[in-house]
């Protein structure tokens, strides 16, 4: 779902892939940093690091552009 989104918003948002099978350090720490404890989860981010929304758990492609849209105004 979200690889759709990420061609869709490219140069607007970037997208941190973060889940128990493929982990790296970078996305592993980023997921430490925002307290991530449930997979799924989309957050929001400002550029200086500030948490500005989050949404945990699943969701539709329509519920994820509505979400990063309103992260984005």
């Amino acid at each position: 779902m979200v690889n759709g989104l990420q061609s869709e918003y490219a140069g607007k948002v970037e997208f941190v892939i973060y889940g128990a099978v493929n982990t790296d350090e970078s996305s592993a720490k980023i997921a430490d940093d925002h307290r991530v404890t449930t997979l799924p989860s989309m957050i929001i981010v400002a550029t200086n690091g500030t948490e500005i929304a989050r949404l945990d758990g699943a969701a539709d492609a329509s519920t994820l552009r509505t979400f990063i849209d309103k992260g984005l105004e």
